[in-house]
């Protein structure tokens, strides 16, 4: 029987940032890229069609991971590190214009979802060399980590009850999801040696829903008071998603679009369905 080597089937290799040389541990990605083509009806019958209209071209790559607990490595990172950094970029780019954005950050979409593990999914306008260069882990001791897959008990939900005095409302997570897209106009230039687009952010948003669960004691709190209802769920609130001890900013969110309570498996849980508004969150320096 064949055997194949490290070399042709493995999952011994990483994603390094150009300008930081981090490595980004990845399950999986896919890179593509399409090309626009329709038929022009210049002549009918056999053979038909003889001129094809070429358009322009489009490089789409999807990376997907289960998030990761490193422990405190300076070098290592995984797909929530990265998801981290490319949206703070993005919304810094389109509120105070005080980053700049290149071809490697241009996230269009992202999914986590949380159940027993914390899957993450990024999707980019952009070939995946482009976003990070593709390497083979070198067998180094000094190079290595510690770590582990991320678990639902590892993340929460936090959400701003008082922008004046910025109280906290911590919710553990039992399992959710948060969806984030962003729009973006294409343009196309004459001289510009190349049929990609031009890509422009225009804004983004924001949906997702979690199951969280509260103490007994704080259920008639706020159950049959509308008022402390609104206080423990603000209608437009700046809410943040915790993975070990990473920091997502949502920004400012809707989390008053649905909500349900239950009691089910020993746990008096609330289910939060949201959307968003690309609104406040705190500049970065």
């Amino acid at each position: 029987m064949a055997i194949l080597n490290s070399t042709n089937i493995s999952d011994w290799y990483y994603f390094e940032d150009k300008d930081t040389l981090k490595r980004y541990l990845f399950e999986n990605f896919d890179s593509n890229k399409k090309i626009e083509v329709s038929p022009k009806k210049l002549l009918q019958g056999f053979p038909g069609t003889l001129a094809m209209d070429i358009g322009g071209s489009n490089w789409n790559t999807k990376f997907s991971s289960l998030a990761l607990i490193l422990n405190d490595d300076p070098l290592y990172k995984d797909i929530f590190d990265l998801l981290k950094t490319d949206f703070e970029t993005i919304k810094q780019f389109l509120a105070f214009h005080n980053k700049t954005l290149t071809n490697r950050n241009l996230l269009s979409s992202a999914s986590i979802n949380i159940d027993q593990n914390v899957s993450v999914n990024l999707e980019y306008l952009q070939k995946f060399d482009t976003i990070l260069n593709f390497k083979n882990i070198i067998s180094d001791p000094l190079e290595d980590f510690v770590g582990r897959t991320a678990k639902f008990y590892d993340t929460s939900f936090y959400v701003t009850l008082d922008k004046e005095n910025q109280n906290i409302l911590p919710l553990n997570i039992l399992s959710g999801s948060i969806n984030i897209a962003i729009d973006y106009d294409k343009m196309y230039f004459v001289n510009s040696e190349t049929d990609l687009p031009f890509q422009n952010p225009q804004f983004y948003t924001i949906s997702g829903s979690f199951n969280t669960y509260i103490a007994y004691s704080e259920l008639d709190n706020f159950l049959l008071d509308q008022v402390s209802l609104d206080k423990l769920f603000p209608f437009n609130a700046n809410c943040s998603v915790l993975i070990g001890d990473r920091y997502l900013e949502l920004g400012q969110v809707n989390i008053q679009s649905d909500l349900s309570f239950k009691k089910e498996n020993g746990f008096l849980s609330i289910g939060i369905n949201f959307t968003s508004y690309a609104r406040y969150y705190e500049e970065q320096t």
